[in-house]
């Protein structure tokens, strides 16, 4: 008699599987989105998707990849959820430049030059 052949994994083992490998990289990603450098970048190191500072009781925030900002009051949104820069563009412009020097940088979207290949990417393939 020959000896038993291991089973294979059933289809819902290899389903369950590839889900959790799926949501792995799913929070990683999420991870690398939301942590934001706390020293301006170095030459030749990559920088954040997320920038910001934190002045005057407001967070401002620009996002490297799709250009977009947000500002949020610290006071009374602890939790970042509404964004005020439309009711508040001084404090927005005020934060922008605040951001670009402590970056070293003339204007925000000058840090998305090195990503528009990966921009372009994510248009074509409808992310953006």
């Amino acid at each position: 008699m020959s000896p038993p052949v291991p089973k294979r994994p059933t289809k819902k083992c290899r389903i369950a599987l590839a889900l959790l490998v799926i949501a792995g990289g799913f929070g990683g990603l999420a991870y690398a989105v939301a942590r934001s450098p706390s020293e301006p970048a170095a030459a030749g190191t990559e920088l954040s998707n997320v920038v910001s500072i934190e002045m005057r009781g407001f967070r401002f925030e620009y996002h490297t990849v799709t250009g977009s900002e947000s500002l949020f009051n610290d006071g009374a949104d602890p939790r970042h959820l509404r964004n005020v820069l439309a009711a508040n563009p001084e404090g927005g412009r005020a934060c922008r430049e605040a951001l670009a020097r402590k970056l070293g940088v003339v204007d925000l979207p000058s840090l998305r030059d090195p990503r528009d290949d990966t921009i372009k990417r994510l248009r074509e393939l409808g992310y953006l």
